[in-house]
């Protein structure tokens, strides 16, 4: 087996299936805590670059995009180094999970996401019925 087929049957489709999950639980989540999901105003741009305004980070990308992609990076690398024997796939949807975890905590702060849970554990019919969540 190659080095290309070993590396596809490393990352398989149950880790990808896993990093798609984490995206939606930070995307649910954000939408929990008040957030929309893409800009009030009717459009998605490319690209948008007035960090004042409140359209920021409601479009594919903006200033903050590149530091998403540098801390997912920096947190991939600090796993591979710590935990050597994960998958490829395994890495990455905690590399996702750490760096949604960090910006849900930037838009909301720890309330927020204390918050968010609370209204999905109700919404959900979860109340009380998850002793081991927050």
């Amino acid at each position: 087996m190659g080095k290309a087929t070993a590396a596809r049957a490393e990352y398989g489709w149950g880790a990808a299936g896993l990093s798609l999950l984490v995206v939606l639980a930070a995307v649910v989540t954000l939408w929990q805590m008040g957030r929309v999901p893409v800009c009030a105003c009717g459009t998605v741009k490319l690209w948008f670059g007035d960090v004042a305004s409140s359209e920021t980070s409601q479009h594919l990308t903006d200033w903050y995009t590149l530091s998403h992609v540098i801390h997912g990076f920096i947190f991939y690398a600090v796993l591979a180094w710590v935990v050597p024997g994960w998958t490829l796939g395994s890495r990455l949807a905690v590399a996702l999970a750490i760096e949604g975890d960090r910006d849900m905590r930037n838009a909301g702060g720890d309330q927020g996401i204390e918050q968010a849970i609370l209204v999905g554990r109700t919404q959900f019919g979860l109340a009380g019925g998850l002793h081991g969540l927050p």
